[in-house]
């Protein structure tokens, strides 16, 4: 019978560890090609064009709250996400599209915002 020493096993441990890493970069690179389209909505029409989300930008919205009463601290709300069409700068919201805000982490980069 063959058994294998501690240090056998980490080094098996760091191989899988390797090859797990290189399809998670496969999978996330595959998921940055997902295509988003420019729509209409409250600030306006959009084009319809569609963009890969990772060639574009994620903005976090937040909006305030001001204090209530003796015990009541003022805070920041996180707000929807949207992002700035590459074809006709309109700005889209991605309230209604849950599975898009999921990837956030993918978008070319997150800028958050902070409106009073």
């Amino acid at each position: 019978m063959n058994i294998k020493t501690i240090d056998d096993l980490r080094d098996e441990r760091k191989i899988k560890e390797a090859e797990l890493k290189v399809i998670n970069d496969a999978i996330e690179d595959r998921l940055r090609q997902t295509l988003i389209q420019c729509t209409n909505n409250n600030h306006g029409k959009g084009c319809g064009m569609g963009m890969k989300i990772g060639d574009i930008e994620y903005i976090q919205t937040h909006w305030y709250t001001k204090p209530h009463g003796c015990m009541d601290g003022d805070y920041w709300n996180v707000g929807d996400g949207e992002f700035i069409c590459h074809h006709c700068n309109h700005r889209n919201r991605l309230y209604d599209r849950p599975e898009i805000m999921k990837l956030k982490r993918l978008f070319k980069s997150v800028v958050e915002t902070y409106d009073k």
